[in-house]
């Protein structure tokens, strides 16, 4: 993700969103709006020094990457 002074780029925001109407069934879709929403949570912002806040950002990506391979199988 295009992640420049804790915000995203608005052409990155334009992409994803455009593919995100474009695509509604599909699974990247699925996760983008998933991973939107969990970055919305934390107001787009992200300290790697804080060991907790990294380790819920890590695992809410991994938890994402096999939400998704799920789906895909079925």
């Amino acid at each position: 993700m295009c992640i420049r002074d804790r915000e995203f780029s608005e052409p990155a925001k334009t992409a994803y969103q455009n593919f995100m109407l474009s695509e509604p069934a599909a699974v990247l879709t699925w996760v983008l709006k998933e991973y939107f929403t969990y970055l919305n949570s934390i107001d787009y912002t992200l300290d790697f020094n804080d060991s907790t806040m990294s380790k819920v950002f890590f695992d809410t990506c991994d938890w994402l990457v096999s939400e998704a391979e799920k789906r895909v199988r079925e």
